[in-house]
């Protein structure tokens, strides 16, 4: 949190990832910092049993989501995630 909001405060659009039992935490943090606008993209947390893959797939639905929230697409997105 404290890295995505200096990063905005010098006008670079920033994501939080979190994962969803530090939700609330995030969101009260943000709200201290006077930057609930920064987005917060949540991920379930891991559950006893799962495998890797189950996270993975998870992990992966994810970064569409934060992709969206850097306003990234297509040969942007793979741009900047082999930057």
């Amino acid at each position: 949190m404290l890295d995505a909001a200096k990063l905005w405060k010098r006008g670079v659009r920033a994501v939080v990832v979190t994962f969803d039992t530090f939700l609330g935490a995030a969101q009260d943090q943000a709200k201290a910092m006077a930057m609930p606008e920064i987005p917060i993209v949540v991920i379930p947390h891991i559950k006893a049993g799962e495998t890797p893959e189950d996270f993975r797939g998870r992990a992966e639905e994810a970064l569409a989501e934060i992709a969206a929230q850097l306003e990234l697409d297509g040969p942007h997105l793979h741009a900047a995630a082999t930057a």
